[in-house]
């Protein structure tokens, strides 16, 4: 596996697929004109279909260029994931942003994010299917980070993601775009 020094992430066709995201090495870096245009962006990313979502777009998308980032964010509210407040990584359901603004009780900036050593992993808990962050050296998750939480999104988050019942928290280094800021996660409580 490459470093992810050499890779930023893109919502785009092409090069290496992981999941529902594509990650470019960054010496490719064209991308297709509607690249950065915020319906294309909203409509690949995560509709599961367009005709449900509302109009106009309930986010704006922002790049910032000289880390090479795009912030998913309420109308008029930007975020700059190297200046928020608090960061949570999410590689689940609350990637998409109506869950997560229900979980979180508001709509919150989001950005694309990689954890460098870790894997989603799946178990059972009490009879139902659930799905994991695990520790796993050499890989890289794709998800999002929720950028800007306060201490009542950080409370209902942990209720969410059922801590310290089946998960516990972590801090960790994410890339976002070319920068690495730190964040909290959620891993299976075994690990």
């Amino acid at each position: 596996m490459q470093s992810l020094d050499e890779y930023w992430i893109c919502f785009a066709q092409g090069c290496e697929k992981f999941g529902d995201w594509v990650v470019f090495r960054k010496e490719n870096e064209a991308c297709p004109p509607d690249f950065f245009s915020p319906r294309a962006f909203f409509n690949s990313l995560i509709a599961r279909d367009p005709q449900e979502r509302p109009s106009p777009m309930p986010y704006q998308v922002t790049l910032i260029r000289d880390i090479f980032a795009v912030v998913l964010h309420p109308e008029g509210a930007p975020a700059d994931p190297r200046r928020a407040d608090a960061v949570a990584f999410v590689c689940g359901s609350l990637m998409d942003p109506d869950i997560a603004a229900h979980v979180l009780g508001r709509r919150v900036a989001m950005a694309p994010a990689l954890a460098a050593g870790f894997s989603r992993g799946y178990a059972e808990v009490d009879g139902k299917q659930m799905h994991f962050m695990r520790p796993e050296p050499g890989a890289v998750l794709p998800g999002m980070a929720l950028l800007g939480l306060g201490e009542q999104e950080l409370a209902r988050l942990e209720k969410f993601e059922q801590c310290p019942e089946i998960r516990r928290q972590i801090e960790l280094d994410l890339r976002i775009g070319d920068a690495t800021v730190r964040a909290r996660t959620y891993l299976q409580k075994d690990f």
